[in-house]
């Protein structure tokens, strides 16, 4: 007769059971203090960050350009993709995405929105809406292509400096005094 091998059991649930080892907290742990409130001096001075990028005014070789509203943001995403253009934010992205940037920023909203009806829009009905746009932006570039040339730097940096005054959040943090214990802190 072979006898079956004995199974490990787990430690018996008395006192004498060895405690688990202590969690090692390593420089990945958040520590409690980093929860406080940040001094007043940096809140003021978000703040005024905050304003300049709302009231921020961008232009293009003297001509003054609309704000990067949320909408041209997703108009020059939607374009991006339909041109089949590389990751955002890469070096080699920065000079098409800044062309993209500066000719929705040249239109009004009322120009962009029959654009997008496909009025006004060259290319063949039967293209994407989206490529027609990237049509349009590449025949404005080959027009003003001594313009563009000599404006390059200064669009790609005007690009950049809209593309973060766009991502500057709304929300505005409140001061530690101004949660009580007895209040509902509304979370």
């Amino acid at each position: 007769m072979s006898r079956k091998p004995k199974l490990p059991t787990s430690a018996p649930l008395t006192g004498e059971a060895k405690k688990p080892a202590p969690i090692a907290r390593g420089p990945y742990v958040i520590k409690p203090e980093s929860y406080d409130d940040e001094p007043e001096a940096d809140l003021e001075e978000k703040a005024n960050e905050r304003q300049k990028a709302f009231t921020a005014r961008f232009q293009f070789a003297g001509q003054p350009l609309q704000p990067f509203s949320s909408s041209r943001e997703r108009l020059l995403m939607d374009i991006r993709e339909a041109s089949g253009a590389g990751d955002f934010g890469r070096l080699g992205m920065l000079y098409p995405d800044a062309l993209r940037f500066v000719w929705l920023c040249l239109h009004t909203g009322e120009e962009l929105e029959q654009f997008q009806c496909g009025v006004g829009l060259p290319g063949l009905n039967s293209w994407p809406l989206y490529r027609r746009f990237q049509v349009a932006i590449d025949r404005w570039t080959d027009t003003n292509a001594a313009l563009v040339k000599k404006h390059k730097n200064e669009m790609i940096d005007t690009f950049l400096d809209a593309w973060k005054a766009s991502q500057v959040t709304h929300a505005v943090p409140e001061s530690a005094d101004h949660n009580r214990e007895d209040e509902d802190a509304g979370n």
